[in-house]
């Protein structure tokens, strides 16, 4: 196994605080600031303690980074990407440590480590989220299908709220099927995936809770480009894409 002394990297940037010890608190403040103006969507898992001397991370192509000084450790996992970043925040003066992977999927038990933030949480995801969305495929199941659509279904997206909320409408046949709101949360099933309450026209294993993400499809390149995709999180589940029709 390769190791990796964290030490041997210099500092990208360096925060400091009047305290003796860094809360967590202060820690995940330290690393959004890091990461504020980041504008690529990505998501952030942290540690749940902050780490003792000599504490390893064993990341997905078998390396181990030894942390050489108690710190609060995260890692930064961009959508689509194999390359993300260490953030080493020291425990007892806030210095920021940054290191760059590349190919690699992070820590090997990254599911066991603490939710930070994902971005873009909320506002800036709406440049994207925003406008009309129609029904085009069904793709899954046991063997894999892909199923014309069975009638149409228009999903809208209206506007975010200062809670972050996202409003909705969902449309059958030109009719009003449901309208609510919704928050983005981390996937239970995917990190690089986001979990969505929604009323859809569809079978959800959860009520209504649909995992989702942009840019996903396996079948059609157009829909990678300009999609939408609703999985109802079963094992031989389906997969509903969108395409935009309408930018608000």
């Amino acid at each position: 196994m390769k190791k990796l002394f964290l030490l041997i990297f210099a500092p990208i940037a360096l925060f400091t605080t009047l305290t003796a010890q860094i809360t967590q608190k202060e820690a995940d403040s330290i690393v959004k600031q890091r990461l504020n103006g980041d504008t690529k969507p990505h998501t952030v898992y942290a540690k749940n303690d902050v780490q003792s001397e000599g504490y390893t991370v064993i990341t997905t192509l078998n390396e181990a980074l030894e942390l050489e000084y108690s710190c609060w450790v995260y890692f930064v996992d961009y959508d689509g990407e194999t390359n993300g970043k260490y953030l080493i925040v020291k425990a007892s003066n806030g210095n920021l440590l940054e290191i760059n992977t590349k190919k690699d999927n992070g820590p090997n038990d990254l599911n066991k480590w603490r939710f930070v933030l994902i971005n873009p949480p909320c506002y800036c995801i709406m440049d994207t989220l925003r406008g009309e969305w129609s029904w085009i495929k069904r793709w899954g199941g046991l063997w894999g299908e892909t199923i014309d659509n069975e009638f149409k279904s228009i999903v809208r997206i209206l506007r975010q709220n200062e809670d972050k909320s996202i409003n909705y409408e969902v449309l059958v046949e030109d009719t009003l099927f449901s309208k609510g709101s919704f928050y983005i949360q981390p996937s239970w099933f995917w990190h690089q995936r986001a979990d969505v309450v929604i009323n859809l026209p569809h079978y959800a294993n959860y009520q209504n809770l649909w995992t989702f993400s942009f840019r996903d499809c396996p079948w059609n390149e157009e829909l990678n480009e300009n999609g939408l995709m609703f999985w109802d999180g079963g094992e031989d589940g389906y997969y509903y894409h969108y395409k935009k029709i309408k930018q608000e």
